[in-house]
């Protein structure tokens, strides 16, 4: 409910940025019905292959990757992958302070408002919509990227590049810019 200028929350300009490419785990539950969903335990097994560093940014790329992700029609069968609420919680809790993600919603499509996968990352409690509650008030949440192929997973320079909006959500342009070996 809080009124915050976004862009005042990655003043960094240069952060160090790990790009990863997962595929998300699909889920059937007892009703029949399917998800696919990104898991802490899928989390830690493909991060304890990355070397995070001093890296405060995590840039998710879902698999399958192609350029039908432009222009895709989120609302419609088959819904677009999700996050589990402990996997956003264990990413704040390992010092990510900027998730980029290539989803509509780190939550289900249909989640009925409750967005548990966003106060988890930010350490809001369930129903509660106070920033001063909030553990991790300062984390910022990109949804909705698009990462080429010919990138490669690795570590990066990312400028987040916010829009000026006093707003609890506002457009960015996420520039990333490898690292050339020494």
């Amino acid at each position: 409910k809080d009124k915050v200028a976004v862009n005042t929350l990655a003043t960094q300009g240069l952060l160090l940025a790990e790009l990863i490419s997962l595929e998300p785990t699909q889920v059937t539950y007892k009703d029949g019905t399917q998800d696919l969903l990104v898991t802490v335990q899928h989390l830690q097994h493909i991060l304890g292959n990355h070397a995070l560093k001093e890296c405060t940014a995590l840039i998710i790329r879902t698999l399958p990757n192609d350029v039908s992700k432009l222009t895709r029609n989120y609302d419609t069968l088959p819904y677009p992958a999700y996050f589990e609420p402990l996997a956003l919680e264990w990413l704040g809790s390992i010092g990510i302070e900027h998730l980029l993600v290539d989803v509509p919603s780190v939550d289900r499509i249909s989640d009925e408002g409750r967005l548990l996968a966003h106060r988890a990352f930010w350490g809001l409690p369930i129903g509660n919509t106070d920033v001063a509650d909030a553990t991790r008030p300062h984390a910022t949440l990109t949804e909705l990227i698009y990462v080429p192929e010919h990138m490669q997973d690795g570590t990066y320079l990312l400028s987040l590049q916010i829009a000026p909006w006093r707003t609890d959500a506002a457009p960015s342009r996420p520039l990333l810019y490898p690292l050339l070996p020494l």
